[in-house]
C-alpha cells in the first residue's frame, strides 16, 4: 500500500512539472535549429530572458540514448548558437522535464 501511495505521489509530481512547462511554454511556437548532429526546439520567452531548449523527437530516436539528455552542456551550447546572432550569451541552465531544459541569457 505504502508503495502504491509513493508512485502515485510521484507521477502527480512528475505531471505537476510537465504542467508547468505546458504553461509556460505552450503557446509558444519553436524555432527549430540544427546544432552538432542535433535538430533543436527553442520556446523562447524574450521578455523573460530565458528559453526553453530540446531536441526534436527524431533526434532523441536518432541518439537512441534517453539518459544522453540528462547533461545540461548541449543544451546551453546549442542554445547559445541560437543566441549569438542576435547578440546574447546564455547565462545558465536548469532542467524543466527529461530531455527540455531552460536556458536564461542576457542580450
Amino acid at each position: 500500500m505504502r508503495r502504491l501511495f509513493a508512485s502515485a505521489l510521484v507521477l502527480s509530481l512528475a505531471a505537476c512539472g510537465a504542467g508547468g512547462v505546458i504553461a509556460d511554454y505552450g503557446s509558444i511556437r519553436p524555432v527549430t535549429l540544427v546544432h552538432g548532429d542535433v535538430d533543436w526546439k527553442f520556446y523562447d520567452r524574450p521578455q523573460e530572458g530565458r528559453v526553453m531548449v530540446a531536441p526534436t523527437v527524431a533526434s532523441v530516436r536518432q541518439v537512441n540514448n534517453w539518459g544522453a539528455w540528462d547533461n545540461p552542456a548541449p543544451f546551453q551550447s546549442a542554445a547559445q548558437a541560437w543566441l549569438a546572432p542576435r547578440g546574447c550569451t546564455a547565462t545558465g541552465v536548469q532542467p524543466l522535464i527529461k530531455g527540455q531544459m531552460e536556458v536564461t541569457y542576457t542580450c
